[in-house]
């Protein structure tokens, strides 16, 4: 698969005083979740934490470590999640017994599914 030759490792969202967004910021694995919502919503992030510095409602540090901790809040578990899936989902063997496990537990599939995708979200 060359999927499984893409790191999807831990990536700084904020590195030299830049805002990492999108794919910058990190990767969500493509059957893990959703991958462009969270791109999209990243750049919203962090649209609104500089349009907040550019209005003088906050200093650069405070712009800087707002974003993280709100990128942190709204994506942080999703992409450790994914993390855990990829190796998985990309090893034919145990992708097999864990979709027999989901099917025997839908809960579980149902857990998976609304822990990688913004549920609140979704539902607009």
């Amino acid at each position: 698969m060359s999927i499984a030759q893409i790191l999807f490792g831990a990536k700084p969202v904020v590195e030299r005083d830049v805002l990492m967004v999108g794919d910058a910021g990190g990767l969500m694995f493509p059957l893990a979740g959703d991958g462009i919502a969270m791109a999209l919503r990243s750049g919203i992030v962090a649209a609104e934490h500089g349009g907040r510095y550019l209005a003088g409602e906050l200093d650069a540090a405070d712009m800087l470590h707002g974003y993280a901790a709100q990128w942190e809040r709204e994506f942080g578990a999703r992409l450790r999640l994914g993390r855990h899936l990829q190796p998985i989902l990309l090893e034919p063997r145990w992708a097999a017994l864990g979709l027999r496990v989901v099917n025997g537990i839908p809960a579980l599939g149902n857990y998976l599914v609304s822990h990688t995708r913004d549920s609140e979200r979704s539902e607009e």
